[in-house]
């Protein structure tokens, strides 16, 4: 079999290689080009029969509060901020806050004397401070949504939770059976068998189903962004009649207003783990660094 690869791939270097004289450029073009599509559906054929095809999802949940600044970034932060109110011009907002200082003492002043203040109203319309209040009540019902009305938000821990490590990006690994009673696989991202007739875009949309009902998420692209290549034992191999499985890994992101319940017909155990987690739990090393780049934050 490994001869045989040696000399399609050689043969197909020959077809490059070769210049045809322009007569037949086209000619030539279009029968090495149909040749090639040959080869590659017969290495895609010796592909498929050798190897179990899988698609494994990388799930992530992404930050949703700014991490806690450290002493140095907060000294430099008010040092910043110090600047800034020294240095800089008023923008438009904090002239007309002013402005509008001004003409709220002047209706305390027209209230007094009891002069007429319906000219003075026109002129002070809406105030920034209403606006402001108004940004703040938003604010308040955005946080409550969010369920980030509190610093304790940070510190929830249940590795169940989306709500874990709100300032950290979390991952999903789960342990999965693989439709074998009584089987509970390593640490692993979710992963299945790639079907006949499917791409491998919608291999990942199917892994999602059946990790989770009703979840809520986005896969970035139609292409994996990481390939692994497991070998699997011997007496598992010779079982299969399969030298082991390629693995395509795409990325999803949970939306923010999504839940997570899993298939509990499939997924034995999940945790949400953070980057050092992940790499003290899941065991081969290979695997961690195939998805490392995921926990880009």
């Amino acid at each position: 079999m490994f001869t045989f690869k040696i000399n399609i791939l050689y043969r197909i270097r020959l077809f490059y290689a070769w210049e045809e004289p322009p007569q037949v450029h086209s000619i030539s073009r279009f029968f090495r080009l149909y040749i090639i599509s040959i080869v590659a559906m017969r290495l895609s054929h010796i592909l498929y029969n050798n190897w179990d095809v899988m698609v494994s999802v990388a799930l992530s949940r992404s930050q949703v509060l700014a991490p806690v600044m450290s002493d140095v970034e907060r000294r430099f932060h008010n040092l910043q901020m110090e600047e800034e109110r020294e240095k800089s011009l008023l923008c438009n907002f904090e002239l007309k806050s002013i402005q509008d200082e001004k003409l709220m003492a002047k209706r305390e002043e027209f209230e007094r004397l009891g002069k007429d203040l319906s000219e003075l109203e026109e002129q002070i319309g809406a105030t920034n401070a209403a606006i402001q209040d108004g940004w703040s009540r938003r604010g308040e019902q955005l946080m409550a949504k969010l369920q980030v009305a509190s610093d304790s938000a940070r510190k929830v821990n249940d590795e169940h939770s989306l709500q874990r490590m709100l300032d950290r990006k979390v991952l999903l690994i789960v342990q999965q059976r693989f439709n074998q009673e009584g089987y509970r696989s390593p640490w692993i991202l979710p992963q299945t068998k790639h079907a006949s007739g499917e791409s491998l875009r919608e291999t990942a949309e199917r892994c999602l189903k059946q990790t989770a009902d009703r979840l809520k998420a986005s896969i970035y692209g139609n292409a994996p962004f990481a390939v692994f290549t497991q070998r699997y034992p011997k007496p598992l191999g010779s079982r299969l009649a399969k030298e082991g499985a390629k693995l395509f890994f795409y990325h999803a992101v949970v939306t923010p207003d999504s839940t997570f319940s899993p298939n509990k017909e499939e997924i034995v155990e999940y945790k949400w783990v953070t980057r050092e987690e992940f790499w003290s739990i899941v065991p081969s090393k290979k695997y961690k660094a195939c998805v490392d780049t995921v926990f880009l934050e």
